[in-house]
């Protein structure tokens, strides 16, 4: 915000925006208040003092330069030994929306890929929110292999030569 420091006519103050999108704008007494919109950029804010009865109408400008806000985001990898059951990666952004893809330049939606079989999978996310800088990264599934188990019904058994035996 800033303040009107010569209203020389007394007129009443008005404002506005040369680009809404990217600020408005809003006047109380000589107190001027700047609310940044959801696009970046540059955007003219004008205070018109009207004209009276022995002055013109007077105006003056001041340029406000919105850049985007930066999105706080947390994404973690999934690392764990293979259990039959899907996994996939952490990501989290209050407000935002957030899409996966699983190639880089792919097609991204909101569908968070998940992974079953044991290797390593590579997830790429996007996040996004008006106003923001958009966020990308990757992150990365890795399942090992589980221990393998064989079972015996007997562990032990005696065949007597030259008879053929079998064990079940």
């Amino acid at each position: 915000s800033f303040n009107v420091t010569t209203n020389k006519s007394g007129g009443t103050l008005t404002v506005s925006s040369s680009n809404t999108a990217v600020a408005t704008a809003s006047v109380s007494g000589t107190k001027v208040t700047v609310t940044s919109g959801t696009t970046a950029g540059t955007a003219t804010i004008t205070v018109t003092s009207a004209a009276t009865s022995n002055y013109n109408e007077a105006s003056a400008t001041y340029t406000v330069t919105v850049s985007n806000g930066t999105l706080s985001v947390s994404a973690s990898n999934y690392s764990g030994t293979y259990d039959g059951a899907a996994h996939g990666i952490s990501v989290s952004c209050s407000g935002a929306t957030i899409t996966y893809s699983t190639t880089q330049n792919g097609t991204y939606s909101s569908t968070k890929p998940t992974y079953t079989d044991a290797g390593t999978y590579t997830t790429w996310y996007k996040v996004t929110r008006a106003g923001y800088t958009t966020v990308t990264g990757s992150k990365t599934v890795t399942i090992s292999k589980a221990a393998g188990e064989v079972k015996l019904s007997a562990t032990s058994g005696t065949v007597t030569y030259p008879t053929a035996g079998s064990f079940t």
